[in-house]
């Protein structure tokens, strides 16, 4: 009798437990295979691959998202997150590892206001210019070693004017020769990565020291 009494208890132990067991099991499983979140990296400081892909997801960010290339220029506004120029890929690029660069350019050009050729004393359209942007990276940073690496900043005079007119970041991608790929906006279209990076003569290639720390060598 009490042998019988014990079966029965297990079996309606079975019957309580075993489909809690089953939903703890199915949990745990869903839990391993969910994707995970990546956490925040943008922020200057952080270990190599971190920061690198910190500044690779915002330059696949804004060429999902930046669609539209407006000149114009906005004094004292913000300009909306589904347009911009050339410079405003660089701009929004650093941005995102928490260095701000437009701030960077504007207490350069009070410091040395002729090394300037663009100055209309708004804070949110002199670091937009090609030709104020190329002279604050001369001025602050090293220049490239001969060898583009994702992260790296190219300037080049694209209309054959003689001085910078176009800016852009070295990509991750490789064209059929081996060239890195750059990510840059051009007039027309959207953000997009390309196979130009010697499309056109290159004036300056820079590699800022907060640059080669977090996002480190190849």
């Amino acid at each position: 009798m009490a042998r019988k009494r014990s079966a029965e208890q297990r079996g309606r132990s079975a019957a309580t437990h075993g489909p809690w067991l089953i939903l703890s099991l199915g949990v745990i499983f869903a839990a391993f295979l969910w994707p995970r979140p990546l956490p925040n990296r943008a922020v200057a400081g952080q270990k190599p691959p971190q920061a690198r892909l910190a500044l690779m997801v915002e330059l696949d960010r804004q060429k999902a998202t930046v669609k539209k290339y407006d000149p114009r220029w906005r004094p004292s506004e913000k300009i909306p997150e589904d347009r911009g120029v050339c410079t405003d890929v660089i701009l929004r690029g650093f941005r995102t590892l928490g260095v701000d660069i437009a701030a960077k350019v504007n207490a350069d050009i009070r410091q040395k206001p002729k090394s300037y050729p663009y100055r209309t004393g708004d804070p949110s359209t002199d670091p937009r210019r090609c030709r104020n942007l190329i002279v604050w990276f001369k001025r602050h940073a090293p220049r490239g070693n001969g060898e583009f690496r994702p992260g790296d900043v190219v300037f080049w005079d694209s209309l054959q004017k003689g001085y910078a007119t176009h800016v852009g970041f070295v990509g991750e991608g490789k064209d059929a020769s081996g060239n890195r790929t750059v990510v840059h906006h051009g007039p027309g279209g959207a953000v997009k990565e390309t196979a130009d990076l010697y499309r056109w003569p290159i004036l300056g290639h820079f590699r800022l020291p907060v640059v080669a720390r977090v996002i480190g060598p190849e």
